[in-house]
């Protein structure tokens, strides 16, 4: 019973009170009806729950941003790394940051994946050729360390860090624009060597870096 009593009250919370003069006349009209059970009880509708909207996912990238200058580039490191190791299904304290990415074993495949998953990340936008150009941890890290600079200029800093990695690692490492230009010419030369020369590396350098370009120009 008091189970039922204390039910009651909620059980009534969409129901509203009759005034006593409305309950007088519609007692009168019931009372000439035939009906054998009648109810008359004015309804409110419940008052829905005001909706809370989920808090917004912060991605790495932006968390990276909220912490002090000095700490920024151990933390970039360290996730480029997990990301990294994600894809090769190492741990990621085996990467060497200096590395390159072909030597730590990303393909062809791991590589776009890895572009994508920092495209998904970086707010600004980045090319498809992005790890050829920073083909290690370290590198990438630096160019990506001033993404996180506020009003920072994407295409001076790609053209800065890019030369800077050139520098850094010489004719070894050439990067895509370079590639491009050494191919065109050995192509108008010679097509058939400039392509049967080319590595699968360089191969998939070029076309992501043409392919960048189609984008800017469409």
């Amino acid at each position: 019973a008091r189970r039922a009593d204390r039910a009651a009250p909620q059980a009534l919370q969409s129901m509203e009170p009759i005034p006593p003069e409305t309950g007088v006349t519609l007692l009168k009209a019931l009372l000439a009806e035939t009906v054998p059970q009648v109810a008359v009880l004015p309804y409110a509708k419940p008052q829905a729950p005001a909706a809370t909207s989920a808090p917004i996912a912060i991605s790495w990238f932006e968390q990276i941003r909220q912490l002090p200058t000095g700490d920024r580039p151990a933390a970039l490191t360290a996730r480029l790394q997990q990301a990294v190791a994600n894809l090769l299904g190492r741990p990621a304290t085996s990467l060497d940051p200096h590395q390159g990415f072909t030597d730590l074993g990303l393909d062809s495949l791991t590589t776009i994946e890895l572009t994508h998953q920092l495209q998904q990340q970086v707010p600004q936008p980045l090319p498809n050729a992005l790890l050829y150009s920073y083909p290690t941890i370290a590198t990438l890290t630096e160019y990506l360390l001033h993404l996180l600079e506020p009003n920072f200029d994407t295409a001076e800093s790609s053209e800065s860090s890019t030369q800077k990695n050139e520098v850094a690692n010489g004719s070894e490492n050439d990067s895509p624009r370079e590639t491009s230009s050494s191919f065109a010419n050995s192509l108008s030369n010679d097509p058939e060597a400039a392509i049967a020369q080319l590595t699968e590396a360089e191969a998939e350098a070029l076309l992501l870096s043409e392919l960048d370009r189609l984008n800017l120009n469409p």
